[in-house]
């Protein structure tokens, strides 16, 4: 009786297709026969086929260096069978070739014992095509021999597949035992996908904890007023194309994606100090910021991603400034050793000109409106106004030798506004370049001043904790805005002058109504003094900037409706009646709904739940759902068919109005006093979207389901986007394709 030999199989390989060749290990080594090939084939006897296909020799895992030849050898003649993972790599191989040889020295028998399992290329090749030869010189030679033909059984990779082309090389080595190819391959293709269907439910648990984890994550960077990111976690929970996904959809991803969605708040990170100055330009669409940490940056405000780090000495950072024409960037350092302006070209992308003059700390730049001078103030005691074209200062306005730290032009340049360190605002005139006016009435320092947009008013923040607001005709002071819990460091008035935004020491923003004096909005988020304050596409934004290090985009007002003519729209109706209109959904005994035979008059079946009275009542488009509004708070999502309760939507806080369907009958939309439209998922029952609105009267999809009606007039209607999620998703992706998640955030979300 012939020995049995240690290996069932060598294989031999280019190690450049050693994934490959670990992949085909593993698969011999983990093989069992299926059962049931006994009860097929009832000629076999169990006994004279392998108990198992292992161990498998694979030079990586058997050799562990030193003389390799003697071992290689002992190897191949210890082994039964000879498998060659065959590619252009190993048709190259003088190693490849030297084992085939020596395989087929050990014995005549051998060479009916080699098997190719082609995982590139092809075999035979002619000479145009010899890049392309997969089999080894040994190999062809083998298969070319006329004088003694061997019928070499290979498995093709790309031609079946992986799984078909092991099957057939595992059937070959079993050949001599009489076992076919179908013999294995039926059982194995349902074990693998078997396996495969584990595999991929195990995944799939996997990702959907994933997505839960990430929504958690994302929502609560919504509350702390990072939209951005938000957005960005919510797209890495969720398939990237809904018909093809490459993970399982999760209803949380989505109410994450559209929560943050709604809003455009936005934390800036980047800055590792202090961020003490910020500027917009022109078009609002660039931040400039100075910070501590020695950068100025230029952000994409749209995206919160930084477009530019301009060249600094990575000195401490005190002032950033664009000019009105947004060619220009002018900055100053906040050390003694560096008391110059600099003003940087975007336009060249270099350094225009570097302003000297200042023997201190400048405290602040600002530009004239007509670009063509800028305005600095300093510990030095002195105010100078510079001449950009000629780079160099043309005045220099003193009086007693006081500290400075703001100064800006009017509107119509022709004043420059001073906040001093001894408690007065001065008033400079740039025809006369005389002091025409001082200010009293702040108590301690002031720090910043700024002028409205049309110049009638100005406002003054100082270290006595207040703002003075300052009419420009009279420089008497129209009010005095108390509230604050530390000193006042920025102000910025609104474009129509209704508001003004502070930020202050006390870690606080301020909104304020100027026409009743009061504070009408507290914005909390920064966790240190907000240095910098400005407003952003009229009042619809505030941009702060804090020595927290950060940068963020408070959304003071979200959820604005477009108001459209109704003839412009094409709304969806519901209807309380099936599609074929045989059927009829209504309200019977105040609390219940019924479904009636129209014809008859015969009610069907009746659906009880609701604890007090139902006020709307309608069938979906589909037929196959039917929901139900009431002044219990709550709806009900009921099978049409059996008007059993399938979900009970709670989220409102009073009455519910209204209820309408999507033209899909996948959303449900719902309208209430709470002022508050909810969108929900008729599928699982859960909010997917909250408008503020309001009440006025009900509420709807229009006909394509991508947009909420609501508000209805004689004329005109409310509209809100309500986009499909797979629109959303690849909106989302469009507008952050220049924003990525950081290395750090990945690591911190665990995505890596």
């Amino acid at each position: 009786m012939e020995q049995k030999r240690k290996y069932f199989a060598f294989i031999s390989y280019s190690h450049k297709d050693s994934e490959m060749a670990k992949w085909l290990q593993h698969e011999f080594e983990y093989y069992e026969l299926p059962s049931t090939l006994f009860e097929v084939r009832k000629d076999l006897c169990k006994e004279d086929l392998p108990e198992s296909f292992r161990p498998i020799f694979r030079d990586e895992d058997e050799l562990a260096g030193g003389d390799l030849k003697p071992q290689i050898s002992e190897a191949l003649a210890d082994s039964e069978y000879l498998i060659v993972v065959c590619s252009p790599n190993s048709a190259q191989s003088s190693y490849v070739d030297s084992e085939i040889n020596e395989f087929i020295s050990l014995s005549s028998e051998n060479k009916k014992r080699i098997f190719p399992f082609i995982v590139d290329g092809k075999p035979h090749q002619d000479q145009k095509n010899e890049k392309d030869e997969c089999f080894p010189k040994v190999l062809l030679k083998l298969s070319n021999d006329k004088t003694e033909p061997i019928e070499l059984i290979a498995g093709d990779v790309k031609a079946s597949g992986r799984d078909h082309a092991f099957v057939k090389i595992l059937a070959g080595t079993l050949k001599e035992k009489d076992i076919r190819f179908a013999d294995l391959w039926d059982r194995y293709a349902v074990f693998k996908a078997e396996e495969e269907r584990k595999q991929r439910e195990q995944r799939d648990k996997l990702l959907i904890a994933q997505s839960r984890f990430l929504a958690e994550k994302a929502n609560a960077l919504v509350e702390e007023g990072d939209s951005y990111t938000a957005r960005l976690l919510a797209l890495e929970a969720l398939p990237k194309d809904l018909n093809n996904p490459d993970r399982p959809y999760e209803i949380d991803a989505e109410i994450a994606l559209r929560r943050a969605s709604q809003s455009n708040t936005s934390i800036f990170k980047g800055h590792t100090d202090k961020v003490t100055s910020i500027s917009l330009s022109p078009d609002e669409s660039v931040i400039a910021s100075a910070s501590f940490d020695g950068t100025i940056r230029l952000w994409d405000i749209g995206i919160g991603q930084t477009m530019i780090e301009l060249p600094t000495k990575k000195l401490p950072l005190l002032a950033v400034s664009f000019s009105p024409n947004g060619q220009y960037i002018a900055h100053a350092y906040a050390v003694d050793e560096d008391c110059s302006i600099y003003i940087w070209n975007l336009n060249n992308n270099c350094y225009q000109c570097v302003l000297k003059g200042h023997q201190s700390i400048v405290r602040s730049i600002s530009f004239s409106h007509d670009g063509h001078y800028l305005v600095s103030t300093s510990n030095d005691g002195t105010i100078r106004v510079w001449d950009i074209s000629k780079e160099k200062c043309v005045n220099i306005l003193r009086d007693c030798d006081i500290i400075t730290l703001s100064a800006v032009f009017s509107p119509d340049d022709s004043l420059i506004v001073v906040a001093s360190s001894d408690k007065f605002v001065r008033i400079w005139s740039t025809e006369s370049w005389k002091l025409i006016h001082i200010l009293e009435g702040h108590s301690d320092v002031v720090t910043h001043v700024t002028f409205s947009e049309d110049g009638s008013m100005l406002a003054s923040a100082s270290e006595d904790y207040t703002i003075r607001i300052w009419d420009t005709t009279t420089w008497k002071c129209l009010r005095c805005l108390k509230e604050h819990k530390g000193v006042v460091l920025s102000t910025a008035f609104s474009s129509e002058n209704l508001l003004l935004v502070s930020g202050s020491l006390d870690n606080t923003i301020r909104i304020w109504d100027l026409e009743k004096g009061q504070c009408g909005m507290i914005l909390k988020g920064h966790t240190d003094r907000v240095n910098a304050v400005l407003f952003h596409q009229g009042t619809h934004f505030v941009v702060s900037s804090s020595d927290d290090a950060t940068i963020r985009i408070w959304e003071l007002f979200n959820d604005e409706p477009k108001t459209v003519s109704k003839k412009n729209i094409s709304c969806y109706l519901d209807s309380s009646i099936n599609s074929d209109e045989t059927l009829s959904t209504e309200v019977v005994e105040y609390c219940t709904i019924c479904v009636r035979e129209k014809k008859s008059g015969t009610i069907l079946r009746k659906g009880d739940g609701h604890t007090d009275d139902v006020i709307c009542v309608v069938y979906s488009p589909d037929d196959q759902y039917i929901a139900s509004a009431s002044i219990d708070k709550t709806i009900r999502i009921w099978d049409a068919n059996t008007l059993k309760c399938i979900h009970i939507l709670k989220g409102h806080t009073t009455v519910v109005m209204d209820v309408s369907f999507s033209p899909d009958s996948k959303h449900v939309v719902s309208t209430s006093p709470d002022n508050t439209i909810r969108v929900w998922d008729v599928s699982t029952g859960r909010c997917l979207f909250v408008i503020d609105n309001e009440y006025i009267s009900g509420s709807s999809f229009t006909t394509d389901g991508n947009k909420i009606i609501s508000n209805f007039s004689d004329n005109s209607v409310n509209l809100w986007e309500f986009p499909s999620l797979q629109k959303l998703i690849d909106q989302t992706r469009k507008h952050f394709k220049n924003r990525q998640l950081t290395p750090e955030e990945r690591k911190k979300y665990y995505l890596d």
